[in-house]
């Protein structure tokens, strides 16, 4: 999972962002991809530092106008990130299923 410091709080990255924790939370329930990408462990929600740095910097704007023709490009960008995380979760998940049948598998042996 990476270093402890490699990970932020909601409480972090909100005041990293001068937002509030509840903006944050707002944006994780949002349909549009709002804010930077988050992880759930169990019931916490964690920020990966890098991820919320790069988000920071995909959400930079010169200008009203600008940010306005950039929100569906953003939020495309957000969606493909989200199907690469889903996509690597799946395979995760199906080896250890994997791993979890050949473990029965053995224990069968054993007996």
């Amino acid at each position: 999972m990476g270093q402890a410091s490699d990970w932020m709080s909601t409480r972090e990255v909100a005041a990293l962002l001068g937002l509030s924790d509840k903006t944050l939370a707002n944006w994780r329930c949002s349909e549009e991809g709002r804010g930077p990408p988050f992880h759930k462990f169990g019931g916490r929600v964690r920020y990966k530092r890098s991820e919320v740095l790069a988000w920071i910097d995909e959400n930079r704007h010169c200008t009203t106008l600008e940010y306005r023709s950039d929100v569906r490009v953003v939020s495309e960008a957000q969606a493909t990130r989200r199907a690469v995380a889903l996509a690597a979760i799946d395979r995760e998940r199906a080896e250890l299923w994997q791993r979890i049948a050949d473990l029965n598998a053995q224990a069968e042996t054993l007996e």
